[in-house]
């Protein structure tokens, strides 16, 4: 029970880092939702739900979100630390 409790915290802390992430390079690049909207062919409430942690996208959408950006998508996986109980 305590390490699926861990998991799902660690799922939890991955999504809140992708939805900054998303948030962070759209200020960047000084868009709106509606104009990533436009550039991504993504609905502005869709973009809002993703941003707010209501809708959770697949890569294939945060793909399409980083080239409305014109930003690369770099994934990156690295081994667990072990823990021990």
């Amino acid at each position: 029970m305590q390490k699926e409790r861990i998991q799902k915290q660690k799922r939890l802390s991955h999504n809140s880092q992708i939805l900054k992430a998303l948030l962070a390079a759209r200020n960047s690049c000084r868009m709106t939702q509606q104009e990533l909207a436009v550039r991504s062919g993504i609905n502005q409430a869709n973009i809002s739900k993703i941003e707010n942690g209501v809708y959770n996208p697949s890569l294939a959408i945060i793909n399409r979100l980083a080239d409305a950006m014109d930003m690369d998508l770099h994934l990156q996986l690295t081994p667990r630390e072990h823990q021990s109980f």
